[in-house]
């Protein structure tokens, strides 16, 4: 996809902070696919137990596991957020997201801080 769907991306999560549908302060990061976006949630910023968070974000990625079931349901819940926030303003392109310890920064990804 182009930019153009990139930045609408962005816009509709905005939007969506302001409308208080999407938690503030989490970052993200929004990459374009062949197919639509796909929205990464860093670590930083975002609002859950910091101890927890902290200690799986800080382990080494290749000893880190799986997320601790209490990130894993909020992760969730804000991905869920997030694709019902731009889902509408891009009709019939699809929309992923998930979590990332950390910013891959791909080419054409664009972090934006909620």
């Amino acid at each position: 996809m182009t930019m153009d769907t990139t930045k609408t991306a962005q816009r509709a999560i905005r939007a969506a902070v302001k409308a208080q549908q999407v938690p503030a302060g989490p970052v993200v990061e929004v990459r374009p696919t062949e197919t639509g976006v796909h929205v990464v949630v860093l670590a930083c910023g975002f609002p859950v137990v910091p101890r927890e968070w902290a200690a799986w974000v800080d382990t080494p990625p290749s000893q880190r596991g799986d997320m601790p079931p209490a990130l894993t349901t909020q992760a969730q819940a804000f991905c869920d957020a997030i694709i019902r926030a731009i889902q509408p303003a891009l009709p019939g392109l699809s929309v992923t997201c998930d979590f990332s310890a950390r910013a891959a920064n791909p080419a054409g990804a664009e972090t934006v801080k909620l």
